[in-house]
């Protein structure tokens, strides 16, 4: 499938300024880069539209990581793209980091980004142009893109902790960040691309940086960006009344899929089956009014991408990571199922 991202606006490249790397050819199979790469669909298909290239002679180099000034490169143009120039928040008065000369290669990217409000410093004039950026401060950089910065930052303490419980490393997230990483759970930039473990600050490498712009891209091309956490709803979410049963990663639950869901991917908490017909995949979800020790008592935000041959109508299977005999004693329970907008 073709997929255009105006790429007469945007060249999405890794090869940044005062490199002489060749560049190649739209659709071009990287050396280092086959169809068995978890990234695979994401770099190829960013490839093939004219809107990403490598570092030249066939070579994508996807486990190198980026320096803060390279993705300040890259953001801007993956801003000019997202959000028009006239709807970005710029910051008023002079910028100045004691790390960034006007000398530098990076000095205008840097000095852009921080204008447009998607990157900023320490707070005591430093930028750490050399540094590579760190999963959350990525996160963070997506939720600025989509100019969903005041939403995510108006996210309650208590919205902010529940949603984070999904990963088992949460406390490990800086306080700072806590709130992006939040709203990008719920935006669904995150589904699949992480299980019950976050590693906040593991360094971003090309072929995450890759499925994570592909996401966001996406979901501004197709006008889907969700907003739902904002105080400005104009979507309404749809509640079914639907009949749950709890699968594990055992055997006896899953079958020979194991801790696979039916499309090959890892299941992690949060993930329900569904009968596509009735809830696309993809959705992201509230469910509440069950009583199970082994789930929030109030309910959690989950995906629905997963499904069964057994889950057909209103029926859903909600995945735990628990044993079998715990997963048979949740039993068949009425359960709401928020489809949110």
């Amino acid at each position: 499938m073709i997929r255009k991202y105006a790429a007469g606006l945007l060249t999405f490249i890794f090869v940044m300024v005062n490199t002489s790397f060749p560049v190649l050819a739209a659709g071009t199979t990287y050396q280092d880069v086959d169809t068995r790469h978890w990234a695979y669909n994401s770099i190829q298909e960013l490839t093939e539209d004219g809107v990403l290239v490598g570092m030249g002679g066939g070579i994508f180099e996807p486990n190198e990581q980026l320096s803060r000034a390279e993705i300040a490169t890259v953001s801007n143009r993956i801003t000019s793209l997202v959000q028009p120039v006239t709807g970005l928040y710029h910051k008023n008065g002079p910028i100045y980091y004691f790390d960034v000369q006007e000398n530098q290669w990076f000095y205008s990217p840097i000095m852009k980004a921080s204008k447009i409000g998607t990157m900023k410093g320490d707070g005591d004039g430093l930028f750490y142009p050399y540094r590579a950026l760190t999963r959350e401060e990525f996160i963070t950089l997506l939720v600025r893109i989509e100019q969903q910065e005041t939403a995510a930052l108006a996210l309650t303490p208590q919205q902010v902790n529940f949603v984070l419980q999904a990963f088992d490393d949460q406390g490990s997230i800086s306080s700072w960040a806590r709130p992006y990483v939040a709203y990008a759970v719920n935006q669904g930039l995150l589904t699949n691309l992480y299980t019950t473990l976050f590693i906040p600050q593991e360094k971003i490498d090309r072929a995450e940086m890759a499925t994570l712009f592909e996401r966001m891209l996406l979901n501004s091309q197709d006008g889907t960006v969700n907003h739902m956490m904002s105080s400005n709803q104009e979507k309404v979410p749809h509640t079914y009344q639907m009949v749950a049963t709890a699968y594990g990663p055992s055997s006896e639950s899953n079958g020979p899929w194991g801790s696979l869901d039916a499309m090959g991917s890892n299941l992690h908490s949060g993930i329900i089956a569904v009968d596509p017909n009735v809830i696309p995949l993809g959705s992201r979800v509230f469910v509440s009014g069950y009583v199970s020790p082994l789930l929030p008592k109030v309910g959690f935000y989950g995906i629905a991408s997963d499904r069964g041959g057994a889950i057909k109508g209103n029926r859903v299977d909600i995945y735990i990571e628990a044993s079998h005999q715990q997963l048979m004693n949740f039993g068949m329970q009425q359960v709401e199922v928020t489809v949110l907008p």
